[in-house]
């Protein structure tokens, strides 16, 4: 992270005269406790920069150390607050997977177009003529592919499978085909 990063901050609508706000972001290291005072937590601080300026302008401040002449009102306190805590929020919220926001998206993307199945019923019992069967087990679509998903795998199964048998062993002979 680097020490000091710009930031701007505009807001109102197509009603109001847009304001913009330019921030430098600082690092400030506090404990977080009385008591334990060598482990410190990373937090943000927001500062403002030059003065309020219309969008329209392009007026830079001329130092980091320069606040705005004319005091925000409470309104634009207000939004630089909720603009810090967000960026606060967002900075020290950490991420299980580490992984890069784009890839999050990217897999997230992927699960909402990817064919979803149920998982799969019992099998049936074996039914067929003779000793020898099939078992037969299915499972449903629960969403279906969408452009650029993976597709449903198969919703059916089948396996051989054998009964008792209890027919008279002569049935079974093959001299007849010899």
């Amino acid at each position: 992270m680097r020490l000091r990063e710009r930031a701007h901050f505009q807001y109102g609508n197509k009603n109001t005269a847009s304001k913009k706000f330019e921030f430098i972001v600082l690092p400030a290291f506090k404990p977080r406790t009385s008591v334990d005072t060598h482990d410190t937590d990373l937090l943000l601080d927001v500062v403002a920069i030059g003065k309020s300026v219309n969008a329209s302008t392009t007026e830079e401040p001329r130092s980091a150390n320069e606040l705005p002449s004319p005091e925000p009102n409470a309104g634009q306190r207000s939004a630089l607050r909720s603009l810090a805590r967000r960026y606060r929020a967002r900075r020290r919220r950490p991420r299980p997977d580490h992984a890069d926001p784009a890839e999050r998206r990217k897999r997230k993307r992927a699960k909402l177009l990817d064919c979803r199945v149920s998982e799969w019923a019992e099998w049936s019992e074996c039914r067929g003529e003779g000793c020898v069967g099939s078992a037969l087990r299915t499972r449903r679509v629960i969403r279906r592919q969408r452009p650029g998903g993976a597709p449903c795998p198969p919703t059916a199964q089948s396996r051989w499978c054998t009964k008792n048998c209890t027919a008279p062993p002569e049935v079974y002979r093959r001299d007849d085909l010899s």
